[in-house]
């Protein structure tokens, strides 16, 4: 019994430490994502501008 309560807790650790890692990933391409929006905004922006000058 005390082996089998181990073992589910290494395995709930493991799964942890496993959404930790997912959620920080999410994170970091959600802003990648954000940021590369940003800069096709401002790419569209300056091809806008350039037309308006020309």
């Amino acid at each position: 019994m005390t082996k089998t309560l181990k073992q589910l807790v290494h395995v709930l650790w493991a799964i942890e430490k496993d959404l930790h890692v997912i959620a920080s990933n999410t994170e970091a391409n959600g802003k990648a994502e954000i940021n590369s929006q940003d800069i096709i905004s401002t790419m569209c922006s300056a091809i806008h501008d350039s037309n308006a000058v020309n």
